[in-house]
C-alpha cells in the first residue's frame, strides 16, 4: 500500500468530522489553581500540552517539558517478524496497516476503519490491525461489518507484545480527534524503522513534521 493512498483516504474521511479542523473553536473550562498548586513546577509530556497550561491560567515559567521516552532493549528482543506474522495470518506481500492505542472515540480508530473501505478495492487484500482494547469496541466491530470490512480488520485486544504485532505492519497510525500526550505508539514506530501517519493536532505535532520525517 502507498503512504499517499492512505493518507488521502484518512483526510477524505477525518477532516469534516474532526473537532479540530480549522475554523473550529476548542471550548476551554474555566479553572482556578490553587495558591498551593501554583508554587510547583508542572512537570508536562509536550509543549502542546504546556501552551494549554498557559491558556487556563499556570505560569510559563512554572512549566518543564519532559519527552516521554521509549525503553530501547525492548526492541533488541522483538520476536521473529516471521512467527509475528504467521500468528497474525499475514500472508506474504500482503499490506497492512495498523494502530496500537486505547479503544476510544479520542483515538479515532473509525476512521481507519472507515478509510480501510475506501481502500478496498485498490487493494483488496489490505489488512488494517487494531491493537488495544476499550469500550469502543462493539462500536468499531459493528462499523466495521457495517463497511463491509469485518474480515481485512483484525481486532487484537490488549497486547503487552503490542512493540511485536507493530514491527509487523508497513504502515502505523494514530488518527486521534483530541490532543495527545505525545502519541508514545508514533515514537516507537519511529524506533522501528516504519512510516507513520498521524492527525495533524497538539502532541502529534510533536513527534512528527510534515515532510520532514
Amino acid at each position: 500500500i502507498e503512504l499517499t493512498d492512505l493518507i488521502v483516504a484518512l483526510e477524505n474521511i477525518a477532516v469534516q468530522e474532526s473537532p479540530l479542523t480549522e475554523g473550529s473553536s476548542i471550548r476551554i473550562p474555566k479553572m482556578t489553581l490553587k495558591k498551593k498548586v501554583q508554587e510547583i513546577v508542572s512537570i508536562l509530556k509536550t509543549k502542546g500540552s504546556a501552551s494549554f497550561s498557559t491558556l487556563i491560567g499556570e505560569a510559563p515559567d512554572r512549566i518543564q517539558v519532559i519527552y516521554n521516552g521509549i525503553d530501547m532493549s525492548r526492541l533488541e528482543r522483538l520476536r521473529p517478524l516471521a512467527d509475528v506474522r504467521r500468528d497474525m495470518s499475514i500472508t506474504d506481500g500482503q499490506p497492512v496497516v495498523g494502530v496500537a492505542a486505547h479503544l476510544t472515540p479520542k483515538k479515532g480508530q473509525r476512521y481507519l476503519i472507515e478509510a480501510t473501505a475506501l481502500l478496498r478495492s485498490r487493494r483488496p487484500n489490505l489488512r488494517c490491525y487494531l491493537v488495544g482494547e476499550g469500550d469502543q469496541r462493539e462500536e468499531l466491530e459493528a462499523l466495521a461489518a457495517e463497511k463491509g470490512v469485518a474480515e481485512q480488520v483484525r481486532f487484537m485486544g490488549y497486547r503487552p507484545d503490542a512493540v511485536d504485532l507493530m514491527q509487523a505492519m508497513d504502515i502505523i497510525v494514530l488518527p486521534s480527534v483530541a490532543k495527545e500526550g505525545l502519541g508514545v505508539c508514533l515514537v516507537e514506530a519511529g524506533a522501528l524503522g516504519k512510516p507513520v501517519v498521524g492527525s495533524a493536532i497538539p502532541g502529534i505535532d510533536e513527534v512528527i513534521a510534515q515532510g520532514e520525517n
